[in-house]
């Protein structure tokens, strides 16, 4: 579900993608509406994008899909606010009416909110925690206020009194109660004995054969009834009593129900069944969690392992490779142009440049081109500042009026920092897991061919600095023996 989910987020992220670049293109002022429509609809899209995203990121278990996510819903969190922002600058106010654009892309107005993704709450329990202790240290440094009302302090011991005698009267007003009714009781059995009714009243029967099932005692074996009613005229009376009293408790117990219900203190049978479902939807959602965390240490465990193990195997045999290009690049300039050429800066490079797929030509060019940009821009800084004074400020009044007359007329949408990020993330998913069979990888573990390509660059990234290093000395050295072979002068022959 999750990997449907997947592909279905980098096709809407495609067409998405598609939209940027005609957007950066000005719009005059007469077409101010479907400019705001255009961002609105956009940015619509990218919200149920970032939902997408937030749900994948939190129940994708493969430890490089999630790296990979973690960049796409970082990048798309970034471009929400971009067009958050101009949304602003397009309708001048802070709030927009989306009804219309709602409408048009079938959504509700619950797809307006803008959702907080889960792992600022998950992943960041550690910084939560510390927030909290130093809040804790801080009020707890604070004097604490005391009540100026003081109550007496009793002793334990007339305490415990206390208690006890407020319990003995508490069990004694309950026996006064129970011992009250049984009187009551048997004042109204010896008034009936008393009385010898021959007939029995509908109630009093109703209300002696509950007591009598109360007691568990057969109604028929009662001595209050006389054996005249112990017969099928008391159950014909009695009965009917007994069973429109069972109904009206049911229905009272129903009306409760169904009132609390109503006011939302009980849940309903529908409802009780839905929390069923969530309650084990969130079960699995913490175990797929519980996964995460084990496929991430095993991840981890393989990164140290895979590059310790390139950098012992791999690592002399890069290194060697890379001195002997370097030294043939040394040697072909020499041959080129008489003398040894100068290595790149750390800054610009270093041996980056020489390993990229160019001759020593192209490189001395580029090199050579690089110095003379860096003195003309020298000296054009120093010989124009007193010259171009007064027609850089001619230019500049008229660049402003023209800058303020297309701005008057024309609506643009500032250059976004977040795409090339959600580019770069939608391009890797292209190359590496789109095409990619998941049955091949059933638990979900990490791509060892993947982690290997990885760590490989750094092993050469780390290498080449050392290499440079040791060529840079090695490259010295080579000009000293020159210099001081071709400043040596030459013997005269011996004469025989």
């Amino acid at each position: 579900a999750y990997q449907r989910l997947w592909d279905s987020s980098h096709l809407i992220l495609q067409e998405l993608l598609d939209q940027e670049q005609p957007l950066l293109q000005p719009v005059p002022e007469q077409e101010r509406q479907s400019f705001q429509y255009r961002l609105s609809s956009l940015y619509l899209y990218y919200l149920g994008l970032l939902r997408r995203f937030d749900t994948l990121y939190d129940q994708m278990v493969q430890p490089q899909k999630r790296r990979l996510l973690r960049r796409l819903l970082d990048g798309v969190a970034g471009r929400v606010l971009e067009l958050k922002d101009d949304l602003v600058r397009a309708d001048l106010c802070e709030t927009h009416c989306l009804d219309q654009v709602l409408q048009d892309l079938k959504l509700t107005p619950a797809d307006l909110e803008v959702p907080i993704p889960k792992y600022f709450m998950l992943e960041q329990s550690s910084a939560l925690r510390d927030q909290e202790h130093m809040l804790a240290e801080i009020l707890s440094r604070l004097e604490p206020v005391y009540s100026r009302r003081r109550f007496p302090v009793l002793h334990w011991t007339e305490a415990i009194i206390l208690l006890q005698s407020a319990e003995r009267a508490r069990q004694g007003r309950l026996r006064a109660t129970f011992m009250r009714e049984i009187r009551k009781e048997e004042e109204r059995d010896r008034k009936i004995q008393e009385e010898g009714q021959n007939q029995f009243n509908q109630d009093e029967a109703a209300v002696t054969v509950q007591k009598g099932v109360r007691r568990r005692l057969p109604w028929r074996s009662s001595p209050n009834i006389p054996a005249k009613m112990q017969c099928g005229d008391v159950q014909a009376h009695v009965s009917p009593q007994v069973w429109k009293g069972y109904l009206q408790r049911k229905r009272t117990r129903q009306d409760r129900r169904t009132e609390m219900e109503f006011i939302g203190m009980l849940p309903s049978p529908n409802q009780v069944e839905h929390l069923g479902i969530m309650y084990q939807a969130g079960l699995g959602e913490e175990v797929r969690r519980l996964r995460q965390l084990e496929k991430e240490e095993e991840f981890q465990l393989a990164m140290v392992k895979t590059y310790d193990s390139l950098r012992e195997t791999e690592g002399p045999y890069i290194k060697e490779k890379m001195k002997e290009q370097i030294r043939q690049w040394f040697i072909e300039c020499h041959a080129l142009t008489g003398r040894f050429p100068d290595y790149p800066d750390e800054s610009s490079g270093g041996s980056y440049l020489i390993f990229a797929d160019k001759t020593p030509e192209q490189v001395k060019m580029e090199l050579e081109v690089q110095v003379q940009e860096s003195k003309k821009k020298d000296q054009e800084k120093s010989k124009g500042k007193e010259k171009g004074k007064k027609e850089k400020k001619k230019k500049k009044g008229k660049e402003a009026k023209a800058r303020k007359g297309e701005a008057d007329t024309t609506l643009k949408v500032s250059p976004s920092k977040s795409v090339p990020v959600i580019n770069a993330g939608h391009e890797e998913y292209t190359n590496l897991w789109k095409n990619r069979y998941e049955s091949l990888h059933p638990n979900q573990s990490f791509d060892s061919e993947t982690l290997q390509v990885e760590k490989r660059k750094e092993v050469e990234q780390e290498i080449r600095i050392q290499v440079d290093e040791l060529m840079r000395q090695e490259l010295k050295n080579l000009r000293l023996a020159v210099d001081r072979e071709e400043g040596r002068p030459s013997k005269a022959p011996k004469a025989r």
